[in-house]
């Protein structure tokens, strides 16, 4: 039909992030009248496309309905966790209900693992380290599919590292950094270098830190890596090399956050 067109175009907009356009076509849909057969995708896809532009609040209606009136449905799960990212980053504490939610429903599917590193990751954001561990150690025992099982073990291993439990952080980071190279690898490796720079281990942590420049192609953590080897040059006075790698951060990844902290590091040596 013309609706389901209008929403599958929507979808493929949406991908292409073009939201005012994806938006568009579900205008376009709605003029037309949604049956009550497609009002689920409409209304998920509606909820995808208002989160992209920034309106959350109505997003988290479009969400809402299909959590209510479609409750058996599929898309009724993508809507609970669709409903938790919205606060995840900034509001974790908002988002636990919903992927509790999802995760104890019996049909949950591959949604439940999902919602279930969610909450651990959630509980963590918060401080709740022993809750947070007791759900990582339980993903990574359950068979679950690699990236998540990763994950949790991520969370596990920043648990260890909150209660400077060094080694067992480090032998957990390792158990992830073996693999692909992926962001979760790439954390691991930059945490890994982290446990090393709070022991004050200055030399052995600049090896570290550097892996993650050079081996995982992910400015994010390429930049911030960097940030950390001019700090440890700095601590051992080392100044020439630590303005070098400040330096490299401002060059390299000027528009990124971590060259706002390279110019402050920089400033600081400047200083007597």
């Amino acid at each position: 039909s013309a609706v389901r067109g209008a929403i599958k175009l929507a979808e493929l907009a949406q991908r292409d992030g073009k939201g005012s356009e994806a938006k568009g076509y579900l205008d376009r849909a709605q003029s037309m009248g949604v049956p009550e057969s497609l009002e689920p995708a409409y209304r998920y896809r509606l909820g995808l496309v208002l989160k992209d532009l920034g309106e959350k609040g109505p997003a988290a209606e479009a969400f809402e309905r299909v959590v209510d009136r479609f409750s058996s449905t599929d898309f009724a799960k993508a809507s609970l966790f669709a409903l938790g990212e919205l606060s995840f980053d900034d509001k974790p504490a908002e988002g636990v209900p919903y992927y509790r939610a999802l995760a104890d429903r019996a049909d949950a599917g591959s949604y439940g693992a999902v919602a279930r590193l969610r909450l651990a990751q959630s509980h963590l954001k918060l401080g709740e380290w022993e809750t947070a561990a007791k759900m990582a150690e339980r993903l990574m025992n359950d068979s679950v599919e690699k990236p998540t099982r990763e994950e949790a073990a991520y969370v596990r291993a920043r648990v260890h590292q909150q209660k400077a439990e060094f080694d067992q952080a480090r032998e957990l980071y390792r158990s992830i950094i073996g693999g692909e190279k992926t962001e979760t690898a790439a954390k691991a490796q930059f945490m890994l270098a982290e446990t090393l720079f709070l022991q004050e281990r200055w030399n052995e942590a600049i090896k570290e830190f550097l892996k993650v420049s050079i081996l995982y192609p992910i400015p994010e953590w390429q930049s911030l890596s960097l940030v950390e080897v001019g700090k440890c040059y700095a601590r051992q006075s080392q100044w020439g090399e630590a303005k070098k790698a400040f330096d490299e951060v401002i060059v390299r990844y000027g528009s990124l956050p971590a060259a706002q902290e390279a110019k402050k590091q920089l400033e600081l040596l400047d200083k007597p």
